[in-house]
């Protein structure tokens, strides 16, 4: 019983540690060749979490299906650390980073998608965890 009780707790908190893609929002508008900014926001949650990385990608599907985010992360924008902090002002927003990064100048225009991968330990037995997520946004 204290095994399924434990095991009820790790996944419970691991439903807790995902990220949100802050801006840009579903649908947005980027420039190939210009520069942009992604937020990525970690929502407060309970347990402990020790964050590792973040990596961004872009990937440019005019034709096609946008592949997920598991299968290509497309062009890399950002692969490095994650540590979001709150607002010094407004304290009541969640954590976030943002992050600025250039688009590729060659990037076909038409329907995209911008991806995330986030790699996190958590719980006081730092177990792994890793996510991907997406937004579809449209390169000019």
């Amino acid at each position: 019983m204290k095994i399924v009780a434990a095991l009820l707790a790790c996944l419970t908190a691991t439903r807790a540690q995902h990220v949100l893609i802050g801006y840009p929002p579903e649908g947005a508008n980027l420039t190939a060749g210009h520069t942009t900014t992604i937020e990525i926001q970690r929502p407060n949650f309970q347990s402990s979490s020790e964050e590792v990385a973040i990596v961004l990608g872009i990937t440019s599907c005019p034709n096609t299906p946008c592949p997920a985010p598991a299968d290509t992360m497309g062009h890399i924008l950002h692969n490095g650390p994650f540590d979001p902090k709150e607002h010094p002002l407004t304290p009541l927003i969640q954590p976030y980073q943002n992050f600025t990064v250039e688009l590729p100048g060659d990037l076909p225009k038409g329907n995209g998608q911008l991806n995330v991968y986030h790699v996190a330990l958590i719980g006081e037995s730092f177990v792994p965890f890793t996510e991907t997520l997406t937004t579809s946004v449209f390169v000019n």
